[in-house]
């Protein structure tokens, strides 16, 4: 687990390569911060440049992770990006890996 004193003003990112799935783009992301990971899909609206994005976060370990559905496409409709995750799920390592990160530019 990431002690409570963790902080990551600037995480270390990788973005993996857009998939064009023509309503919408996925973009696997991964912040690495201490030794810990935290890692989702970004879903962003069609077309290029910058978006606004809602970071949703999830529960716990035992929580699965959302993916592309309505909730999401209703955002990447009205041209928001939207990046759910679950610390501790899929690709997240170290249970609180969010913790010490704070919000980035990353659309």
């Amino acid at each position: 687990m990431t002690p409570a004193t963790a902080q990551c003003a600037a995480p270390s990112v990788a973005f993996d390569q857009a998939v064009d799935l023509g309503t919408h783009q996925e973009v696997v992301v991964h912040f690495t911060c201490e030794g810990a990971t935290f890692a989702g899909t970004l879903y962003l609206p069609e077309g290029g440049g910058r978006h606004p994005a809602v970071v949703w976060i999830l529960g716990g370990e035992q929580t699965d992770r959302l993916t592309y559905g309505d909730l999401v496409a209703g955002f990447t409709r009205a041209g928001v990006g939207f990046f759910p995750t679950t610390s501790g799920a899929g690709d997240s390592r170290r249970g609180n890996a969010v913790r010490g990160i704070t919000a980035t530019s990353i659309c």
